[in-house]
Order: C-alpha cells, then sequence, then structure tokens
C-alpha cells in the first residue's frame, strides 16, 4: 500500500480513531527516538572506552563543526 492510498484511507477514519491512530504514531516516533538515542549512547561510550573521544570546549566544537 502506498502512503498516498494509506493517507486516503485515513481520511475516511472517524474521529476516535484518528485520536487513536494519532496516540499510536506518537508512541512509534517515541520508541524510534529512544531507540536511536540508546544506539548513539553505546557509540559515544565505545568511543570513549576506546580513546577515539577528546575534551573540547562548546567553542572548539562549534569551530569544528562549521569548518
Amino acid at each position: 500500500m502506498t502512503l498516498e492510498k494509506m493517507i486516503d484511507e485515513i481520511n475516511t477514519l472517524p474521529i476516535d480513531d484518528l485520536f487513536k491512530l494519532n496516540d499510536f504514531l506518537n508512541c512509534r516516533v517515541k520508541e524510534f527516538e529512544k531507540n536511536n538515542l540508546i544506539k548513539t549512547v553505546i557509540e559515544s561510550r565505545e568511543e570513549h572506552k576506546n580513546g577515539l573521544s577528546k575534551k573540547a570546549t562548546v567553542d572548539e566544537i562549534m569551530n569544528e563543526i562549521l569548518t
């Protein structure tokens, strides 16, 4: 099913079902973001443990990002 077809189907739902769908999608997005954060933390800890990270000031980090 394409996204366009799903949207067409969603547009036919009663308001109560739309609220349920909204709650469901919000939970899925939060879970996705949480899992990405966990993955990033694990990777960062591994890099730190392996000596791949270094101390830096905010200015140094921003300068590195912007160059």
